[in-house]
């Protein structure tokens, strides 16, 4: 199963990410959103932070989270190769993600940055068990 593939569109950024589980779904879409900006092979995993989030459902998680990782790029410059996350289910009904998010400064990376992504639209935007796993499709607004 691939991780993630970008899609035509004509002025944004548009991908679906999968994976087995929900979770791995959320570190696909993860990493094809730095992929977006940067070649993931050219960012090390020399910092690592803290991410914790709760939302209503599985699909205001996936956005969150993205949101989560762009607002790191944005305010700190860092870039992430990797994500070790963990998903439950609240007594409350709730859905949470706790874990940390791995990558380094974009100012020490090799490679030059590919594209400005500005935000994550709802526009599109799916979150959904499939026979094959999951899949998530997110549009980029860059």
């Amino acid at each position: 199963m691939q991780s993630f593939e970008f899609l035509e569109h004509t002025a944004d950024v548009k991908f679906k990410a999968f994976g087995k589980t929900m979770l791995e779904c959320f570190e696909n879409a993860g990493k094809a959103l730095n992929a977006t900006m940067c070649s993931l092979e050219s960012i090390q995993p020399k910092v690592s932070k803290p991410l914790e989030l709760e939302a209503e459902n599985a699909e205001q998680l996936l956005h969150g989270f993205l949101n989560a990782v762009l607002f790191e790029i944005q305010t700190n410059s860092i870039l992430f190769c990797k994500f070790e996350l963990k998903i439950g289910e609240l007594k409350s009904g709730r859905m949470q993600l706790v874990g940390k998010m791995v990558g380094e400064h974009s100012e020490s990376l090799v490679h030059e940055i590919k594209a400005d992504v500005k935000a994550i639209t709802w526009n599109d935007f799916y979150l959904k068990k499939t026979p094959e796993g999951w899949e998530c499709q997110v549009l980029l607004d860059v």
